[in-house]
């Protein structure tokens, strides 16, 4: 099953998230009254998160001292915005960050969107399954069981492409992700090549995808990430197969990531 996307809570001043994997703090930092701002500056704290860091921009050096992070920073830099961003770390506390010779204003908490329970979940529509030859229903496919797969009918006459699989998360949510695990049974056949995802209120109007791409032809998760919207329903559309060995479509779990909205 595909991993899970955390729960990461951020605080910053301007609303900025890029992902669900991601959390940054932006505080503007007014010019300071105080002589030019040198080393021994920012210092961010967290837990998991802080585990190493580089500098960047304006920041010309970090030191650690266990989960302290010193920063120097230009002194040329008086005023502007700062930004501190924890990556992929799956983070489970708040940032906190002091600074010397001025005042930061306050930020606004942010929680990032964390996995949507799969238990509930339902398949709305699926244009096609194979269920004569082997255990191939879309069902499949939201198990939570990595080992079991969905696969498009092939035992008679193959469905042609396009491919795609209609979802009911059974709650309204802000959704923020998807994931698609391709089968993990060592075939390669129906692996989604080209894609299209859609987030809805209703099955009768998508409306344009909220992500479009091409994933690669391996046996990894494919985490895409895009800017939230909200909805109860998510479509996955499989334009192509990805090596092109047939009119397939396979996947052993889809996973989304969002936060519940009323």
């Amino acid at each position: 099953m595909a991993h899970p996307h955390p729960s990461v809570p951020a605080r910053r001043r301007t609303v900025h998230r890029p992902s669900p994997l991601a959390q940054e703090e932006s505080r503007c930092v007014p010019a300071p009254r105080t002589p030019p701002l040198g080393p021994g500056l920012p210092r961010r704290r967290g837990g998991p998160a802080a585990a190493r860091a580089t500098a960047a921009g304006n920041a010309t050096a970090v030191t650690r001292s266990g989960d302290t992070f010193t920063v120097a920073i230009d002194a040329a830099d008086r005023s502007g915005t700062l930004w501190i961003k924890a990556g992929n770390h799956a983070v489970t506390g708040a940032f906190t960050v002091t600074a010397t010779g001025l005042t930061l204003p306050a930020g606004t908490p942010v929680t990032a969107g964390g996995p949507i329970p799969q238990a509930n979940w339902k398949v709305v529509s699926v244009d096609s399954q194979e269920t004569a030859a082997e255990s191939g229903a879309a069902a499949n496919a939201i198990d939570g069981n990595s080992a079991t797969i969905w696969h498009t009918q092939w035992s008679t006459t193959a469905t042609p492409l396009p491919h795609e699989i209609q979802l009911d998360l059974c709650a309204r949510y802000s959704v923020d992700s998807l994931t698609c695990l391709p089968r993990q049974d060592g075939s390669v056949n129906g692996r989604i090549g080209g894609y299209e995802i859609y987030v809805s209120d209703s099955t009768g109007n998508w409306g344009t995808p909220v992500a479009t791409g091409t994933f690669a032809d391996t046996g990894a998760a494919k985490a895409v990430n895009f800017t939230p919207k909200n909805g109860r329903y998510v479509r996955l559309r499989a334009l192509d197969e990805a090596g092109n060995r047939g009119p397939w479509t396979s996947a052993a779990e889809i996973t989304a990531t969002g936060t519940p909205v009323p």
